[in-house]
């Protein structure tokens, strides 16, 4: 198979894993990495796959993710050289209520010394949450 029908199979089965379709909802990104790197050597050429998945990010931008100290964020950017330490924007506290968004930086506290970090990856559509509207806020307002 050619290169570029291979990335771009990759390309096309995230996408249609990710976006909302009039059958059903859309799946996390992390869901529709997770089939990819099932799938890689069985569907996908298993070099394309890491590339790709590398490429998107361990939790791609706008994935919600639970803190280690319970509080909720959305991941407003990724961090190629500690994929697992995005950088995040915590929208609400651990008590359960929404605050303001306070942006953190995962990989700059694991070097302080903090152990603030992700716990898991929630989805967004089981708390009817738009992490996208969220981010589009918070890009506007840096402008």
């Amino acid at each position: 198979i050619n290169l570029l029908a291979c990335i771009v199979s990759l390309a096309d089965v995230y996408d249609a894993m990710t976006s909302r379709r009039c059958y059903r909802d859309p799946s996390p990104a992390t869901c529709a990495l997770g089939f990819i790197y099932t799938h890689a050597g069985v569907h996908f050429h298993p070099g394309m796959a890491e590339r790709f998945i590398k490429c998107i990010g361990v939790y791609p931008l706008g994935s919600l993710v639970c803190l280690t100290d319970g509080r909720l964020a959305v991941v407003k950017g990724a961090n190629p050289e500690q994929p697992l330490h995005p950088e995040v924007l915590v929208i609400i506290g651990a008590d359960g209520r929404r605050q303001l968004p306070e942006s953190i930086d995962l990989a700059a506290r694991t070097r302080d010394g903090s152990s603030l970090g992700i716990v898991e990856c929630l989805d967004p559509n089981q708390l009817e949450f738009d992490s996208t509207k969220l981010l589009k806020v918070a890009a506007s307002s840096r402008a």
